[in-house]
């Protein structure tokens, strides 16, 4: 059906780089969110992580401010939504960077659970937006 609507050339070209997509780093639901553009070549994907993920190694807490990350909240908004000091949400967002692995905040939501997603998408539309001046 989607050969169809698409066309031959087309369809061909979303297959290859469907493929390239990555289930066990959610990037099918990054891709859906529209937090993930499309790789068009397989250069593009960082290197794959063997064994399980490193989202146990996260407190309780850092999974927390580490959903929040993930759903594009500022430390600062992060702060304030938790009632703490932007210096703690700095070290709690530096020790998931560590604990994870990685060195961009952009990079977390490749390490939510797939059970969590859902939150993701909700703090993403609690997310305070920049006020306007005028």
């Amino acid at each position: 059906m989607a050969r169809g609507v698409l066309g031959t050339e087309a369809y061909a070209a979303a297959e290859k780089q469907g493929i390239l997509l990555r289930p066990e780093s959610q990037e099918v639901q990054r891709l859906a969110l529209g937090i993930l553009p499309l790789p068009k070549t397989a250069d593009e994907h960082p290197p794959r992580t063997a064994g399980p993920s490193h989202w146990s190694r996260l407190t309780a807490t850092e999974q927390e401010v580490a959903i929040l990350a993930a759903a594009g909240w500022t430390n600062a908004g992060i702060a304030l939504r938790r009632g703490i000091s932007s210096r703690t949400v700095d070290a709690q967002i530096a020790a998931v960077l560590h604990k994870l692995t990685i060195t961009s905040r952009k990079d977390v939501i490749a390490f939510v659970p797939n059970h969590q997603i859902d939150r993701v998408r909700d703090e993403a539309a609690k997310r305070p937006r920049p006020s306007r001046e005028r």
